[in-house]
Formats: C-alpha cells, sequence, structure tokens
C-alpha cells in the first residue's frame, strides 16, 4: 500500500511537471510549479476524500451497532451466514485454553459439536 502510494505521488508529480514543461514552463517557472501544486492537491484531495466517506460509513455503521441491545446483537450475530464451528482437535483444545477454562471449552463442544452440516 505505501509503495502504491509512492507511486502514485511520484506520477501525478511527473505528469503535472510535464504538463508545465508542455505548456512552456518547468520547475523554473512560476506556471509548471502551479500545474505539479495542483496535481499534488487533486492527489491528496483524492485521498482525504476517500478517508472521509469511509469513516462517515464506519461511524454511521459502529453508531447503529452501539444503539442495538445485546440480544438484537446475539441474533445478529446467529443469523449471520458466517457461523462458527467446533473441531473435534487436540491442537484446538490447546489452543482455546489459552483464553478460556476447560469447563469452558468442553461447553463449547457441547453446544457447536453436535451440528450437522447442510
Amino acid at each position: 500500500m505505501v509503495a502504491f502510494t509512492c507511486l502514485m505521488i511520484f506520477l501525478s508529480i511527473y505528469i503535472s511537471y510535464n504538463l508545465g514543461v508542455l505548456s512552456g514552463g518547468g520547475f523554473g517557472d512560476p506556471d509548471g510549479l502551479i500545474y505539479c501544486m495542483l496535481g499534488l492537491g487533486g492527489f491528496f484531495g483524492l485521498i482525504g476524500g476517500m478517508m472521509v466517506f469511509h469513516m462517515r460509513k464506519w461511524i454511521s455503521w459502529s453508531w447503529s451497532q452501539r444503539l442495538k441491545s445485546e440480544a438484537q446483537l446475539e441474533e445478529d450475530a446467529l443469523n449471520h451466514s458466517v457461523q462458527p464451528q467446533y473441531e473435534e482437535s487436540e491442537d484446538f483444545v490447546l489452543w482455546a485454553q489459552q483464553f478460556l477454562a476447560l469447563e469452558e471449552v468442553n461447553a463449547l463442544k457441547e453446544k457447536y459439536g453436535t451440528q450437522q452440516e447442510d
């Protein structure tokens, strides 16, 4: 992502500089600098616009989640297309025991281990 951003900055400077050179200017001429600065301003303006757009989407989603009750959140989670599946594996039990007690791991096995795949 960083490489892509650097490439886009370089391209915007290069294209802006070439527009200034083609119009008879360059970095020595104020017109060339104007094209260069307009190109950079446009590039960073687009990046900033995308950030504002996606941040507003996230804030509205986050706020809608805060307004839901725990029961609604649990219902949404259970209705989601991706559901947890218990895997009968010693590695999974060892991994889960980092976070849960053995009784809680057994409760997971009882809750999710008996479901049949469709």
